[in-house]
């Protein structure tokens, strides 16, 4: 597909996606979808240590256990002039997000609303089940890659997920999540962290519990092909340490530019 038509797409995304927030109410009908975004040609993302999850990949992966390792991916996956979107990132820390390699003026945010609250203000205040389809079924036209956070996609009905990871397929485009989605492959990320502590010794597998960063590790395993890797983020970004693990013979695979 053309750089050309990959823009166009994204264009038409855009606008789909601003008629869904009007008819939702979560914006008017003058707020500008986003200031000033950039204007490029979309390219491929660069070859990296992801078990097989690149440039080409479309539908829909799973990956459980650490949300540095989640974003990290979908950084890859949005390489070096892709677009990307995410869905219900209210909690993120963005910072962290463009330190782990995401280019933030080139990722579409829509938060979906009150949450962590209880009662009928918290209800009011967030985005309904079916416009969480909507908005995501239109991104999906336009963005290389799509996270879509636990809390909306849990608010999604099992076919929902179903359609779009066959809408991901069908656009050439990757959704990620970091909950069960029907047809996903799913990665497991266990952390390893490597900290440099401010007042004691190293505190072993957790993800910045105190100190500062210095690098931050995971073992990556895909269960379901029984294959493995050792993943760390240091100060020239995300680097695989030593050899993918074979798959192990017989365990099922993926068609190939799927997961």
């Amino acid at each position: 597909m053309g750089g050309d038509e990959r823009l166009s797409r994204l264009r038409a995304a855009r606008s789909a996606l601003a008629s869904a927030e009007e008819r939702a109410g979560l914006r008017s009908a003058r707020q500008p979808l986003a200031s000033r975004a950039r204007e490029g040609r979309i390219g491929d993302p660069p070859p990296g240590p992801w078990l097989g999850v690149g440039a080409a990949t479309s539908g829909a992966v799973v990956l459980t256990g650490s949300t540095s390792a989640l974003l990290a991916l979908l950084a890859h996956r949005q390489g070096a002039q892709g677009w990307c979107a995410v869905v219900g990132g209210d909690d993120l820390g963005w910072c962290a997000a463009a330190h782990l390699g995401l280019a933030l003026d080139r990722v579409l945010a829509v938060p979906i609303g009150a949450g962590g609250g209880a009662g009928a203000r918290a209800a009011r205040g967030e985005l309904a089940p079916a416009n969480i389809l909507a908005v995501t079924a239109a991104l999906l036209d336009g963005v290389d890659a799509l996270l879509i956070t636990a809390r909306p996609a849990s608010r999604l009905r099992a076919r929902d997920r179903a359609t779009l990871t066959a809408r991901a397929r069908d656009r050439g485009a990757l959704i990620l999540s970091p909950i069960p989605w029907e047809g996903a492959r799913v990665l497991r990320a266990e952390p390893r962290g490597a900290l440099v502590p401010l007042r004691a010794s190293a505190q072993g597998a957790q993800e910045i519990p105190a100190g500062y960063l210095d690098a931050l590790s995971w073992r990556l395993r895909d269960d379901a092909r029984g294959s493995r890797l050792e993943l760390r983020l240091g100060g020239r970004g995300m680097e695989r340490e030593g050899p993918a693990a074979p798959a192990t013979p017989g365990a099922p695979t993926a068609r190939r530019g799927s997961a």
